[in-house]
């Protein structure tokens, strides 16, 4: 049941901070951002879907572990929800920029490991506090 809260947790996160995510990565690529609702929103099936399953992996991996060590249960949530959704994450700013015209195109090694180490690091520092 550590599956529910996280996926649930997933979705709130997702919903709320997905236009944020829009606008950063127009900004990024120097694209003047479209500010209307559809357009903010546009492409959020793959983050919801992966943010639900990057939660409750989280979620999942701390409970099972807590009993060893706390922080060592959150980093390893982290580390592998990481390697399990980095790809996904890459595939989705891809998209959202406009930089491949479908996913097809982007299913290589190079491409949907790039950014791993750091990502990892960054979500292993975070769960080991936040969860």
């Amino acid at each position: 049941m550590d599956f529910l809260p996280g996926a649930f947790s997933g979705i709130i996160k997702t919903i709320i901070s997905y236009p944020f995510e829009t606008i950063k990565s127009n900004k990024q690529i120097s694209k003047q951002p479209t500010y209307l609702l559809k357009d903010l929103y546009k492409g959020i099936s793959l983050p919801l879907a992966t943010n639900m399953f990057k939660r409750s992996i989280q979620l999942y991996t701390y409970e099972k572990y807590q009993n060893n060590n706390t922080y060592v249960a959150g980093a390893y949530g982290g580390i592998l929800s990481s390697i399990l959704t980095n790809p996904i994450n890459i595939l989705k700013t891809n998209l959202q920029t406009k930089k491949y015209s479908n996913i097809r195109s982007q299913l290589t090694k190079k491409i949907l490991t790039k950014g791993n180490t750091i990502n990892i690091v960054r979500d292993s520092v975070f769960s080991t506090y936040y969860l």
